[in-house]
């Protein structure tokens, strides 16, 4: 589940349809009889809806005394939101996030080689908390409040929860509605977890560890240290044009103060590679790379004009913009050279320019995959759709002949083409230089010639096929 708070929700019959949801502790459920009238249809943005029980089996929407109520796991996975039922307490928890979105088993696995599976004994727990630069837990025993404390300690809050008061951590528990019974001593550690978002309010510290509570601890840790994603939001957030904005206009000269900035051109002056970007690791996105598309570009209006095309489509994504100076090969067909191609000779042009790689993680892998055909028709220039005049008709600002994007997975879209990622690093620097099979070592041969002390990692990416026509020199279109 997510970090989002998670409110409990009193299970009745159903949930009322509101605009906004009436929330409360456990109940006790009660028998009555009712005269309902059932049939109602619902829809979302035109689509009808077709409520299903966990099982999957079809269930009614009925009125009663003038209220309309629906099924409460139909309508929240519908909104994109979470479900979870306690049978225990007779409460259905709603989460202000999609699940799905964080994938946080996926992630601490991926990045830490954490996995977690029914009860989490102590020597699981420590292996995962090390691993996120936490201490290990003493003793013999574990608890879900030894867990607590312990995460709290690894995301640096041990002082923020020292200064919980036994008021302030009974008031801020209360806020949480938590099911749960807390002691004195659990208390101040287990409300500063609930306000950083280290747990939702499932949690009971006296019970075992269970795998979804580890999870969602160490992924919290994650979070709040730095080692989790690092974005500026996501394709549904209401305000993400704003915050792209801002993202974009921070972007400011790269430089490593000198080594790579020399390095860079030289690659490309030598034919080694096509072009090369400098980076600064600082901006990395940390994302599931089996969900990921990176997309590079130069135009703030091309990036605000594509967010919200995707949105329009029905994407949702985690985003980050990840600055870059680009030096590449400048080709003649693009028009005549600006102020910022220079030429090295008559039939070789470089262009330098600031520009930005947009990471993109999508909910789920079919997301990623349809992103191309959205390129294709909004996105990407084709002589055929060009007017008389040079003009083109339907596609958003900025659009390119050659837009590049690339995979760190394989896509199953069989145009996609194996391309290299040459890295070079110098501290927390990173020149990023594309190249085919066949310029490898040519990239290799001018670093151990030019700069002996660095060395060439070589990364497997997948590109669009527009852009795998240009690095070949076969642009065409």
């Amino acid at each position: 589940m997510s970090h989002g708070l998670k409110k409990a929700v009193a299970l009745l019959l159903a949930v009322a349809l509101v605009a906004g949801l009436g929330f409360a502790g456990a109940s006790t459920l009660t028998e009555k009889q009712l005269t309902v009238y059932g049939g109602v249809d619902v829809y979302k943005e035109d689509a009808l809806l077709n409520p299903k029980d966990a099982g999957g089996a079809a269930v009614d929407t009925f009125i009663y005394n003038g209220t309309t109520y629906l099924p409460a796991r139909a309508v929240s996975e519908a909104l994109g939101l979470d479900v979870d039922f306690d049978a225990t307490t007779k409460t259905v928890y709603i989460d202000d996030l999609a699940g799905s979105a964080e994938k946080a088993d996926e992630y601490i696995k991926h990045f830490f080689g954490v996995t977690f599976t029914g009860t989490v004994t102590l020597d699981a727990w420590n292996k995962a908390v090390t691993a996120v630069g936490g201490t290990a837990v003493t003793g013999t025993t574990l608890t879900t409040g030894d867990a607590i404390e312990s995460a709290v300690s690894a995301a640096g809050l041990t002082e923020l929860a020292a200064s919980y008061s036994a008021e302030k951590a009974a008031e801020r528990i209360a806020a949480y509605g938590v099911p749960a019974k807390v002691s004195a001593a659990d208390a101040p550690a287990y409300a500063c977890a609930l306000d950083a978002d280290l747990i939702t309010a499932t949690a009971d510290p006296a019970a075992p560890l269970d795998a979804a509570t580890a999870t969602e601890l160490i992924m919290g840790v994650a979070q709040i240290t730095g080692q989790g994603r690092h974005y500026i939001g996501r394709i549904s957030d209401a305000d993400i044009a704003s915050k792209l904005i801002s993202a974009l206009d921070s972007i400011t000269v790269l430089s490593d103060g000198g080594v790579l900035d020399k390095l860079g051109p030289e690659i490309v002056m030598r034919d080694a590679t096509t072009g090369y970007n400098l980076k600064y690791a600082g901006y990395k996105a940390n994302f599931l790379p089996e969900y990921t598309l990176q997309y590079g570009h130069s135009d703030p209006t091309h990036a605000v004009q594509l967010i919200e095309l995707l949105q329009s489509e029905g994407f949702d994504a985690y985003v980050q913009i990840e600055p870059k100076v680009s030096i590449y090969e400048y080709d003649l067909s693009w028009g005549e050279p600006g102020p910022k191609v220079t030429k090295v000779s008559d039939d070789f042009y470089y262009t330098y320019d600031i520009e930005y790689d947009m990471q993109l993680e999508f909910e789920t892998v079919a997301e990623k995959e349809e992103f191309h055909s959205v390129i294709e028709e909004y996105a990407k220039k084709y002589a055929a759709n060009q007017n008389e005049d040079g003009s083109f008709d339907g596609l958003i600002a900025g659009a390119w002949w050659q837009p590049l994007y690339t995979s760190l997975t394989p896509m199953k879209n069989e145009e996609f083409e194996t391309i290299y990622d040459n890295v070079i690093k110098n501290g927390d620097y990173e020149i990023h230089s594309f190249s085919t099979a066949a310029n490898v070592d040519a990239v290799g041969k001018v670093v151990s010639e030019l700069a002996p002390d660095l060395k060439v990692e070589t990364v497997t990416r997948y590109v669009n096929p527009a852009f795998w026509r240009y690095i070949n020199g076969t642009s065409g279109e």
